[in-house]
C-alpha cells in the first residue's frame, strides 16, 4: 500500500500521516500508533509521525488497557509499555518464544476485556490470557481442538461472553476463556470469512455462500440455496435490523434476522460487492469494476451511481454527514455532497497511483488506508 492518509476538510485535500506497511492501527486518548515493521506514534493527530518502537519482528496486533499498551509482533511475543509507548519490554512469561522453544507464533489479536487480556497465536499457538496487566501469561486453549483450531486470528466480546475464531472454525468461552466451546455443529463449512451480530444472533458467512446464524450455540444455514454455492460471503452488516450480505454474486438481504434472504441485485451487474455504505434511507454498494450503485427502496432497485468517479474499482465507501466517500483501486479517492448524483475525484494529497482499501471517519477527519 501507499500509507495512511487523512483529510481534515471533508476529502478536498489530503496528507500523507504514515508510510507503509502497517498491519494495526490503536487510538488511545489523543495518541494515535501504527504498527507494522515498527511502531509509529502520533501525538497532533497525525501531522507527524515517531518511530517508538522497533521490534524484532513486525507488529500484528495492538491494544490498551487504562495507561498500558501491548503489541502482539511475529514470532517474538507480546511487548509492554507504561509510558505511553515511549519504552517497550517483552512480556511473555508463559508464552513460547524462539528465545526459550522452537516455537514460532505469530500474535495476530489481542483483546482487553474486563480488566483482562488475552492473545490470540496462530500456528497453532491458540490463546493465552492475563490477569496482572500482561506480566505474566497462562495459556488457555482447553477445548481448541487441534492444531487448526489452536490456530487463532480474532478475539471479540459481546457482553460477558468470548468468541475466537481461526483456521479451525468458532469457538465460545462463557467463563472468561478458562475454557472454550467449539461453536461449528451446524457449519459444513468452517472457512470463515465474515461476520456481524444483530442484538440476539450471530452471524457467519464462508467462501462457499454459506451464512450461518447463532444465538450463541449450534450454528444453522440460513441461506435457504438463494445464495449460489461456491460464492464468497465478502462483508455482512446489520442495518436498522436487515441483514445484508455482499458476496461474489452480488448483494442479499435478509429482513427476519436471516431466516430467509432475497437477491437484492436489480440494476446491479453480475459483479461482486465490496462495500455497503448506509446513509439515511439510502444504500449505496461499490462494485470492483462497475462503480457505486445507489437504492432508494432498500434496496430491492439499484440504479448505477458513478457520475464523475474516474476508476470504477470502488474497494471502500464512508460518510460524514451529507458526505460520501469512495476509495478506489488506483486513483485515490471520490467525494459527493449530492447523496451519490455527482461525485468528484479527490487526489489533493494523495498522489498517483493510490489504491484505497479502507474509509474510517473520526469526527472531522477522514481516514484513508491503503
Amino acid at each position: 500500500g501507499a500509507g495512511l492518509f487523512s483529510s481534515t476538510d471533508s476529502g478536498r485535500n489530503w496528507r500523507l500521516l504514515l508510510q507503509p506497511t502497517f498491519n494495526e492501527l490503536l487510538v488511545s486518548g489523543s495518541t494515535i500508533f501504527a504498527g507494522g515493521a515498527g511502531l509509529q506514534r502520533s501525538t497532533d493527530t497525525g501531522k507527524t509521525w515517531r518511530q517508538v518502537f522497533a521490534p524484532p519482528s513486525g507488529i500484528r496486533s495492538l491494544a490498551v488497557n487504562g495507561s498500558t499498551l501491548f503489541a502482539g509482533t511475529e514470532f517474538h511475543g507480546v511487548f509492554r509499555s507504561t509510558d505511553n509507548g515511549t519504552t517497550w519490554t517483552a512480556s511473555n512469561t508463559g508464552i513460547p518464544t524462539p528465545t526459550s522453544t522452537s516455537a514460532t507464533y505469530f500474535i495476530q489479536s489481542l483483546l482487553v476485556h474486563r480488566g483482562v487480556i488475552f492473545a490470540g497465536a496462530d500456528n497453532g499457538g491458540g490463546i493465552f490470557r492475563s490477569t496482572d496487566n500482561g506480566v505474566t501469561w497462562s495459556n488457555v486453549s482447553l477445548g481448541l481442538r487441534d492444531r487448526a483450531g489452536r490456530s487463532i486470528r480474532s478475539i471479540q466480546a459481546i457482553g460477558a461472553q468470548l468468541f475466537a475464531a481461526g483456521q479451525g472454525g468458532a469457538y465460545s468461552s462463557d467463563d472468561n476463556g478458562t475454557t472454550w466451546n467449539i461453536m461449528n455443529i451446524g457449519m459444513t463449512v468452517t472457512d470463515i470469512t465474515s461476520k456481524t451480530a444483530s442484538s440476539t444472533e450471530l452471524f457467519a458467512g464462508s467462501g462457499q455462500g454459506q451464512i450461518y446464524r447463532t444465538p450463541g450455540g449450534r450454528w444453522t444455514a440460513v441461506n435457504n440455496e438463494t445464495i449460489p454455492i461456491n460464492t464468497v460471503i465478502q462483508g455482512m452488516s446489520v442495518l436498522s435490523g436487515i441483514v445484508w450480505a455482499g458476496a461474489s454474486a452480488g448483494i442479499f438481504r435478509s429482513a427476519d434476522n436471516g431466516a430467509t434472504w432475497s437477491p437484492r441485485n436489480s440494476g446491479l451487474p453480475a459483479l461482486e460487492v465490496r462495500a455497503i455504505l448506509l446513509n439515511d434511507a439510502t444504500l449505496f454498494a461499490g462494485t470492483p469494476g462497475s462503480g457505486v450503485f445507489r437504492s432508494t427502496d432498500n434496496g430491492s432497485t439499484w440504479t448505477p451511481s458513478s457520475a464523475g468517479i474516474t476508476d470504477l474499482r470502488i474497494f471502500a465507501m464512508a460518510a460524514n454527514g451529507t458526505t460520501l466517500f469512495a476509495g478506489t483501486y488506483g486513483e485515490g479517492g471520490a467525494r459527493s455532497t449530492t447523496n451519490g448524483v455527482r461525485w468528484e475525484t479527490i487526489r489533493n494529497g494523495l498522489g498517483g497511483g493510490v489504491y484505497i482499501l479502507g474509509l474510517q471517519v473520526s469526527g472531522n477527519t477522514i481516514y484513508a488506508g491503503t
